[in-house]
């Protein structure tokens, strides 16, 4: 019996200094919430990619939550609780658009900011409007964009001067890589012009009408200037290639009308077209040696057209005097 009581104190000794030795167990770490979450927004707890540009925006700062856009209870962090209540996850473009002007749009709200209220409604009118809520076209090549698009989705800052050049660039890349390569390009970089709201408006993005060059340009330079001149060369260049487009369409119809195949007609047009595109794409490089060997092209198609309707308008004239003596 004493030997049974001695083994078992040995044995209690022994577990005991096994104990001793072994490493401390971790200590129990924090739910993610805890990590500096607001405990009243339980929706930072997971969805921890749109914490910090959700944390640092002007809408948090003022208040605004997730609930405010996307529903959901934020009152817990436990799905399935998290997203009922109306929840949204992902919006579309429109409802993104109409979401951001509920409030944007609204006077009451957005006096206290000094914040206009009209870019919605400058938006829906804008080409960008048009494709999105006209069309709803939402996707490539067009890519009609909504707010976020510019202004991001939860950090919603505005693009500095120097960044709108490249905002708007991720879709009209051929335009941003010209506008780059020019003195306009430079002046950007260096801040001290606001990219391409120096000639369009930011929400309503209207073009610079071809006959309006040389008037956006006096906007900053005097009349009395090379870069004034240089305004008035563009716009030149840019009214004769629309004057040919316009002439080269017309000599097609003529053409159609007189009975002639316009196949190869039209496919010289659509030629003409890519020239005149890329005119509108190289004159943001200010290079007008590079404008005038487009708008030659352009001009050298309209030419053709436009002669060989004269020609097929003279035949046919002569056809008819032909035959009057035979009736």
């Amino acid at each position: 019996m004493r030997r049974g009581i001695a083994g078992l104190l040995a044995g209690t000794l022994v577990a005991l200094a096994l104990a001793a030795l072994a490493p401390d167990a971790p200590a129990q770490q924090p739910v993610p919430r805890a990590m500096g979450v607001d405990t009243a927004n339980q929706c930072l707890a997971c969805h921890a990619a749109q914490r910090e540009a959700a944390t640092v925006g002007v809408h948090s700062q003022q208040g605004v939550r997730c609930v405010d856009c996307h529903g959901g209870n934020p009152d817990v962090a436990a799905l399935p609780a998290a997203h009922q209540g109306g929840f949204v996850g992902r919006l579309n473009k429109v409802q993104t658009a109409e979401l951001c002007g509920s409030c944007h749009s609204d006077p009451n709200k957005m006096r206290a900011y000094g914040l206009p209220t009209g870019q919605l409604a400058q938006f829906r009118t804008s080409k960008h409007g048009q494709l999105l809520f006209g069309s709803g076209n939402t996707d490539a090549p067009t890519c009609a964009p909504t707010c976020i698009s510019c202004h991001g989705a939860h950090s919603a800052l505005p693009p500095t001067g120097g960044e709108i050049a490249s905002v708007c660039g991720q879709c009209h890349q051929l335009v941003d890589q010209a506008f780059q390569q020019g003195p306009h390009g430079l002046a950007s970089k260096a801040g001290s012009l606001h990219g391409c709201l120096a000639c369009h408006s930011n929400h309503g993005t209207e073009r610079v009408a071809a006959g309006n060059i040389a008037a956006t340009c006096d906007k900053c330079h005097a009349s009395n200037t090379k870069l004034h001149q240089m305004g008035i060369d563009l716009q030149r260049r840019v009214v004769q290639a629309q004057q040919d487009m316009a002439s080269a369409a017309r000599a097609i119809d003529l053409l159609s009308a007189a009975g002639a195949q316009v196949g190869y007609y039209k496919f010289r047009y659509q030629s003409a077209l890519t020239y005149y595109g890329q005119i509108a794409q190289a004159q943001h490089s200010l290079d007008l040696e590079k404008v005038d060997g487009l708008a030659r092209r352009v001009r050298s198609v309209s030419v053709d057209l436009t002669t060989a309707s004269d020609t097929k308008q003279e035949n046919r004239w002569e056809h008819k005097l032909v035959l009057v003596p035979v009736w």
